[in-house]
Order: structure tokens, then C-alpha cells, then sequence
């Protein structure tokens, strides 16, 4: 489905096809769920952040006024509920950046070596600033343009760029401070 197909749910969901605003749920929820995963570390909490979302848009549905795609402004929401959640919870937590299906070309035997790799990057990647951070997982794991990361973190485009820039200069740092990888790699 594309960005026109989104509008159109929205415009059948308008004119009363209520089903119409399900597909939609469908069509997002595993990316809303994995980006909150990702900022809240936790399943129940990810899960009940993202029906949140859901709700919220549904509710606000007519705040939306089409200037960026639905996935934008559903993520923004996500982030701001998330944001919101690590608040009142008072911890600063991020799970699995590097969670990923297994690549059946990899050797089996390196999947340890592949894990303590992936919970080194993790480590670091917690210890990078919060804008930094979520640019870094929007723009790797989500895919998105930084005109998209922009709006949903509402920056500037340029600024999801220079955020994107620093979160993998400090990345790299961290990396190489606490001897994770070599300087010259």
C-alpha cells in the first residue's frame, strides 16, 4: 500500500467505513510496536504504547491535516507517548536496536560472537543522547528520510541530519573508548 492508499482509508474512514481505520492499524502497527520496543525496552509497555497510539490517532483523527504521510505522524505520536512513559517511569532504557531475524547465509557457530557484538552497540547506543538516539533508530531501523525524522522529532530537516551525523561520530566513539572496536576500523 502506498502514501495514496493511506489517505484513501482515511477518506472511506470519514465517510464511515469504519473498517477502513483497522486496515490501517494493520498496515502500521508492527512498525509503531518496534520503534516504541526500541525506545521503551520493554514488551507490555510497547504493546500498550502502541494500542495508545492507535486510540490517540483515532481519536485526533481530524488534527491530521495530510502535510506529512500517516506513518509520520503516527510515529510522532508513538514517540511522544514514549517519551511521556520513560518520564513518569524514570529510567532511560532502550532494548534490542540490533534485534534482527537470522541471516540463513551466516554461520551458525558465529551467532554468540554476533550477540555480544549486538549488546555492545546497544550499550553504546544507550548512552547517546535522547535526539540523537531516536534520529538513530528512526533513520537505521525505520528507514526514514530526514525530512520524515524532522517532522516526527519536530526539527528540521537539517537538523535530523546533523543529529544523524553526531549519533554516529559519538556511536563510533563509545565504540572505540571502551575498546569494542579498533580506531582504524
Amino acid at each position: 500500500m502506498s502514501l495514496d492508499s493511506d489517505f484513501a482509508l482515511l477518506d472511506r474512514f470519514a465517510s464511515g467505513e469504519v473498517d477502513a481505520f483497522d486496515r490501517l492499524v494493520v498496515k502500521h502497527q508492527k512498525v509503531v510496536y518496534y520503534m516504541v520496543m526500541r525506545i521503551v525496552g520493554n514488551h507490555e509497555d510497547a504493546a500498550d504504547i502502541t494500542q495508545q497510539a492507535f486510540i490517540k490517532a483515532l481519536k485526533e483523527i481530524g488534527k491530521f491535516r495530510r502535510r506529512s504521510s500517516f506513518r509520520t505522524w503516527l510515529c510522532k505520536i508513538a514517540i511522544n507517548l514514549s517519551r511521556n512513559h520513560l518520564k513518569r517511569a524514570k529510567r532511560r532504557e532502550v532494548v534490542s536496536l540490533t534485534e534482527r531475524e537470522p541471516d540463513p547465509s551466516e554461520d551458525p557457530s558465529n551467532e554468540p560472537l554476533r550477540k555480544e557484538r549486538d549488546r555492545r552497540v546497544r550499550a553504546a547506543i544507550l548512552e547517546l543522547p535522547e535526539r540523537q538516539r531516536l534520529t538513530l533508530i528512526l533513520r537505521v531501523y525505520h528507514r526514514m528520510t530526514h525530512r520524515e525524522i524532522g517532522e516526527v522529532l519536530d526539527t528540521t530537516e537539517n537538523n535530523s541530519r546533523a543529529n544523524y551525523f553526531h549519533a554516529l561520530r559519538n556511536l563510533r566513539t563509545i565504540l572505540v573508548e571502551k575498546g569494542y572496536v579498533d580506531e582504524l576500523q
